[in-house]
């Protein structure tokens, strides 16, 4: 229990938001934004749930989820292969993986289920509900995998601790919820106050935490002995990063920057 009082609580929560900040700007700018401006189109306004762009073209739309799956890749490849020092870098890459991954199999899931989103619009075959009800099991498969793939991760480079509930709440569900609150309040700041808007607000941030509580069931008895165990430090920078990246977060994007 040493390790899961030494993680930080401050430094775990900034690091959350930042990751889900990131989430955003993959999705939304590097994705959407950057597809916008290779087709010649103009970035008409950003939103935390939504791009406008001038040219309405599926790589545009398909450039998001594709850019979540990508980054999500980049950062698991340098967790695995390269791990940073510090467990705060570490942390910020491993809830990175889970915001880009989980992010991206839930907007499917939820694209296929209710018609909103991405997906629909690059996949017109979604509006009949064999085609749908296959894409929700795609998205559950790959939402599953990707919870294998962050719990073996995260044991190797936190220890086996992170199996234990009290640490992964600090590390995993407290830093999501706090991402959950920054996304809910930029909704409202943007007097955006749709519930399905707002559920997918938390969607994309606290039920990635939730989530995580799950990792116990993916790792093997036999991993148990693996693991670099290092608790997250106070980290002043990470705590005004996170604070940054929340006050710009809400103050610019959650009135639709550019509108």
């Amino acid at each position: 229990m040493a390790e899961t009082a030494s993680d930080d609580l401050a430094t775990t929560l900034a690091i959350g938001v930042t990751a889900s900040v990131a989430q955003f700007v993959v999705h939304e700018v590097v994705g959407h934004g950057s597809a916008c401006r290779l087709l010649c189109g103009r970035i008409l306004a950003i939103a935390p749930l939504w791009m406008r762009c001038s040219v309405d073209h599926r790589l545009m739309v398909l450039a998001g989820p594709m850019a979540n799956l990508v980054a999500g890749a980049v950062c698991w490849a340098i967790l695995r292969a390269s791990p940073p020092r510090t467990a705060a870098v570490r942390l910020f890459l491993w809830l990175s993986i889970a915001f880009q991954w989980l992010v991206a199999a839930g907007y499917l899931a939820v694209g296929a289920g209710s018609g909103f989103g991405d997906w629909p619009v690059v996949l017109p075959a979604l509006n009949s509900w064999p085609a749908r009800l296959a894409a929700i099991v795609v998205a559950a498969g790959g939402y599953v995998l990707a919870l294998r793939a962050l719990a073996r991760l995260g044991v190797q480079r936190f220890g086996v601790s992170l199996l234990e509930e009290p640490r992964l709440t600090r590390v995993g569900l407290l830093p999501a919820l706090a991402a959950g609150a920054v996304a809910v309040m930029a909704e409202l700041v943007g007097r955006r106050f749709q519930p399905l808007g707002l559920a997918l607000a938390l969607g994309c941030t606290a039920v990635v935490g939730w989530s995580l509580l799950a990792a116990p069931r993916f790792v093997a008895p036999k991993a148990t002995d693996r693991g670099d165990h290092l608790p997250v430090r106070r980290s002043l920078g990470w705590i005004l990063g996170g604070a940054a990246a929340a006050v710009g977060f809400i103050a610019l994007v959650g009135p639709a920057f550019g509108s």
